[in-house]
């Protein structure tokens, strides 16, 4: 059910400062008055919105900077982006601290940061190596992200079947660990 006005008045009327409306609700909102709705509009509204606002944001850039300025102003952002996610690093760990979280830090993977220095202390290059941005921690389990085959599991010193979680104190016999130092035989 919906009620419907329909008035059809002379133009020299209609045009009269007095009498004048607005189309929808554009000034002046009246004779009859057309109020905002309540709650939200549909998606579509929202959309044409959006790409309405993203639409001037490009022309915008485009007008900034046109031709080379462009290209010097997208690297000048990625160089930043990458300053940012590398330095200040962090003395333990070598790792960029803003983006960055260590496999060698002991609250992360105790299996890693017990056995990786076992047979040698660790270079700042292989310290480095142990660095995973922070996001891959929130899709992928530890064990996935510090463990996986090759030099993450090589530089960890950690055997195959062994998970981050496996070692609750960091002593002899590190059954958990790949190569064991000097005198020192797994199991024993």
């Amino acid at each position: 059910y919906m009620r419907i006005l329909f008035q059809v008045v002379p133009q020299p009327l209609a045009s009269g400062e007095a009498t004048a409306v607005g189309r929808g609700r554009r000034d002046p909102n009246r004779h009859p008055w057309l109020p905002y709705p309540e709650t939200g509009r549909g998606w579509r509204y929202a959309a044409l919105r959006a790409e309405g606002a993203v639409g001037a944001c490009c022309k915008l850039m485009g007008k900034l900077f046109a031709g080379s300025r462009a290209m010097v102003f997208i690297a000048v952002v990625f160089v930043s982006i990458w300053l940012v996610g590398n330095y200040p690093k962090d003395e333990l760990t070598n790792c960029g601290k803003t983006f960055k979280t260590s496999c060698f830090a002991a609250d992360i993977c105790p299996a890693c940061a017990c056995c990786s220095e076992l047979v040698s202390p660790l270079t700042l290059e292989e310290k480095a190596t142990l660095c995973e941005w922070n996001n891959k921690f929130i899709t992928s389990t530890v064990d996935e992200v510090c463990l996986r085959a090759g030099a993450m599991r090589t530089i960890c010193n950690v055997k195959a079947n062994a998970s981050c979680a496996t070692v609750s104190e960091c002593k002899p016999p590190y059954e958990l660990c790949q190569q064991h130092p000097i005198g020192i035989i797994a199991g024993v």
